[in-house]
């Protein structure tokens, strides 16, 4: 009996530091598990921002593609930064195919206002023409009819003698044009 006692009692206690063992490693397991999936629940976190701000992109190229012809559209509006020899040209070229004589009396470039954006300003230009009436009327119409938000602030028209150099050679009219005309251009 004291035999079977003590080969009871090692039993026992074998099964004790059995158990005592599997709680411990049954607890080891349980914190890694938890540690993991904190870890796990703050990646998944990452994972879903950064599929939120990819969706965003995606949505953002998406929407600039479809309005690009009208950005382009909008932009032929203003005169380039570096348009404004062109754009002087062309406006005199409109003249010359008018019949008109034409010089551009003064250029500047003049800031809307704090309540516009800080990239476009106010290109102001003041022409003076000479020519017929139909001349100068063509002008004007070919004037506020370029491709970009023309405005004629001012036009003064007035018809003037022209005295040929012989008294036996009637005067012919002509009329004289000073225009004031502004376009928004790009800084």
């Amino acid at each position: 009996m004291i035999r079977r006692f003590f080969t009871t009692k090692r039993l026992l206690v074998l099964l004790l530091v059995a158990c005592a063992a599997a709680a411990g490693g049954y607890a080891y397991g349980f914190e890694y598990l938890v540690a993991r999936g904190a870890q796990i629940t703050v990646l998944n976190g990452k994972v879903a921002t950064y599929t939120e701000t990819n969706e965003e992109v995606n949505s953002l190229q998406t929407t600039l593609a479809k309005t690009e012809a009208g950005m382009n559209q909008v932009d032929g509006y203003f005169i380039p930064a570096d348009g404004v020899v062109d754009f002087i040209s062309s406006v005199e070229n409109l003249a010359t195919e008018s019949g008109l004589s034409v010089s551009v009396d003064s250029v500047g470039a003049v800031d809307y206002g704090k309540d516009t954006a800080a990239f476009e300003e106010k290109l102001s230009l003041r022409i003076s023409t000479e020519g017929s009436w139909a001349g100068t009327e063509r002008f004007l119409s070919l004037v506020e009819n370029l491709p970009y938000a023309v405005s004629v602030d001012g036009a003064s028209i007035e018809k003037v003698e022209n005295l040929q150099s012989s008294p036996s050679v009637e005067p012919t009219n002509a009329w004289k044009g000073e225009f004031e005309v502004s376009v928004p251009k790009l800084k």
